[in-house]
């Protein structure tokens, strides 16, 4: 796996013993068009609306 920049250490979050939650960023790029970029686009929107 390459190194995460700027995050805690990935291997480190995943002990049971002192692990509390993983970190990670993911850039998604589609075509304007793509229906499951639409839908992971209105979820993102709806999700942050709740909060």
């Amino acid at each position: 796996m390459p190194a995460i920049f700027g995050l805690e250490p990935y291997h480190a979050c995943l002990r049971p013993e002192d692990g509390v939650y993983c970190l990670f960023r993911v850039d998604l790029h589609a075509d304007e068009d793509n229906e499951l970029m639409q839908l992971i686009r209105a979820v993102d929107e709806y999700v942050t609306h709740l909060l």
